[in-house]
């Protein structure tokens, strides 16, 4: 999840990011272990000497870890691509906006 506190943005568990396969406590293979986000923040810099840098982008960019192919998929080009993976971009996108960040202006990227 990702949220925003006091004026700073604050990323919570990325999930896996390159992992192998994952089973869950009854050694049933589940594939959510291979689910995450990356997370992308564009900065300006400060105004005058002494301010703080300023983030003007905030995006989240879900992804899926292959355990076949040994890769990352970005999960929007696939879908774009035609892969039926909409159900998992979106379980991700769900968890990631749940503490509120959309209202603070995270965005999922492409």
């Amino acid at each position: 999840a990702y949220e925003k506190v006091n004026g700073t943005w604050v990323v919570y568990g990325m999930g896996d990011q390159i992992a192998g396969e994952m089973v869950n406590n009854e050694g049933v293979r589940d594939p959510r272990g291979n689910q995450s986000a990356i997370g992308r923040f564009t900065f300006a810099p400060p105004g005058r000497a002494g301010e703080r840098w300023k983030v003007t982008k905030a995006e989240f960019v879900p992804q899926l870890f292959d355990v076949d192919a040994g890769r990352v998929v970005n999960l929007n080009r696939a879908i774009d691509e035609g892969a039926d993976l909409r159900a998992v971009r979106d379980r991700i996108r769900d968890v990631v906006l749940s503490r509120g960040a959309a209202e603070d202006g995270l965005v999922m990227g492409r």
